[in-house]
């Protein structure tokens, strides 16, 4: 990848310029992967000097770090707009959120691989840290206390329906699977709907 520096204009607000560093990175480490994108192919990429990219982030780890919690917050931001437009019943705002967070993660599969796939470590001691687990936990909270529903552990459940919707999208992105995305909608929805006793 050849590195050819072109500093940018330095009338950008810091937020903005932080989001030319992420967005270049992204696209790079999608394009080349994060082992084989450097710090100075982001900065000429993102047309910043070396030490601008220091100004935001203290390594490539870090960068990974901020673009891991922005993937979730945008996956998390599709989902609520899915499911703002259900009103009151928690059968479809269940429904909402499977079929949501499926095809959101499907169109994005390739941007979260290299994003989670890089070098950066994962901790496995302590409880999963998740904005997505998180808000399905809520939903699934709320949902039993207004009777929708009987789960004996809310954290247990969206952890397991967290994962086999994820594990799903990923079979389906790895195998080439023909299934549309409609079809794999039916499908998580009726399985986030029995998980908690919805039959039918």
């Amino acid at each position: 990848m050849p590195v050819a520096a072109k500093p940018g204009a330095r009338t950008k607000p810091p937020e903005t310029r932080r989001n030319d560093i992420m967005n270049a990175a992204q696209r790079l480490f999608v394009e080349h992967g994060v082992a084989a994108t450097t710090v100075d192919h982001i900065t000429a990429a993102a047309e910043v000097a070396k030490g601008t990219f220091y100004l935001y982030f203290t390594s490539k780890d870090e960068l990974l770090a901020a673009l891991g919690a922005r993937f979730g917050e945008q996956l998390l931001d599709a989902i609520h707009k899915a499911t703002r437009r259900i009103d009151g019943d928690w059968r479809d705002k269940l429904a909402a959120w499977a079929k949501a967070y499926a095809t959101g993660y499907l169109a994005s599969v390739r941007v979260h691989d290299a994003v989670f796939s890089g070098t950066w470590s994962h901790p496995h001691d302590g409880e999963l840290n998740n904005c997505v687990v998180d808000d399905l936990e809520r939903l699934l909270e709320e949902g039993k206390r207004s009777l929708a529903w009987s789960i004996d552990d809310t954290r247990m459940t969206a952890v397991f329906l967290f994962g086999g919707i994820h594990s799903m999208v990923d079979h389906l992105s790895r195998t080439k699977n023909r299934m549309t995305r409609a079809s794999l909608a039916r499908t998580v929805e009726t399985l986030a709907l029995r998980s908690v006793g919805f039959i039918g």
